[in-house]
């Protein structure tokens, strides 16, 4: 375990921002994975560690929310995008190995908080890339014409976020999986009550 604390030292040293975020994904992967196929419980563990400490690097990162320099944000093309992705399809392999691999009582446990936590990553990443889109838009026009833009915001996340709703609840349906549906069901809620307030703005 001190041996895995010096890498991810090392890793702080050597990169920041979405550097850092990638770097440590990866590695907690690899961690985790090597943990469970040995089932050695302390390892997997500071795999999962690794794992918060990469969400916690993404949340600070000052554009995950809102790229501060709107006017040279660019769709899907950025680090924001890749750093989630990498982020968010290491903690889907690692829910995946949790299911298969771990032995122990807090195996489901596990694998339900990654799968939560890979969703949650994807579903922010369409969300913000949608709003920073629309930022752009709105930034570029002026006066009455940033109204269609505003609107169009809110109308087009409550379909985004609808579409990302049903596989989920469709894989946790056909695949007996409580997690999947119920993240799918807050998913197609939050649609639901974003198209209910932009029914009522307009």
């Amino acid at each position: 375990v001190s041996a895995i604390v010096f890498v991810a030292v090392a890793t702080l040293d050597l990169f920041d921002g979405y550097h850092l975020v990638i770097a440590w994904s990866l590695e907690s992967l690899a961690i985790f994975i090597w943990g469970a196929v040995k089932e050695h419980r302390p390892i997997w563990i500071s795999g999962l560690a690794l794992m918060l400490l990469a969400g916690i690097a993404m949340i600070v990162e000052p554009n995950t929310f809102r790229w501060e320099q709107i006017a040279d944000f660019v769709l899907i093309f950025n680090q924001r995008v890749l750093a989630m992705l990498v982020l968010a399809g290491c903690l889907a392999a690692a829910s995946l190995l949790a299911a298969k691999k771990l032995r122990d009582d807090s195996s489901q446990a596990v694998a339900g908080m990654l799968i939560v936590g890979w969703t949650a990553t994807l579903f922010l990443l369409l969300t913000v890339e949608t709003i920073d889109y629309f930022q752009k838009q709105i930034y570029l026009e002026t006066g009455a014409e940033s109204i269609l833009p505003t609107y169009l915001r809110g109308l087009i996340l409550s379909v985004i976020w609808a579409l990302y709703s049903l596989p989920l609840i469709w894989y946790g349906v056909r695949r007996k999986s409580e997690t999947y549906a119920i993240v799918g069901l807050i998913s197609i809620g939050l649609a639901a009550f974003m198209a209910l307030l932009q029914g009522f703005s307009y």
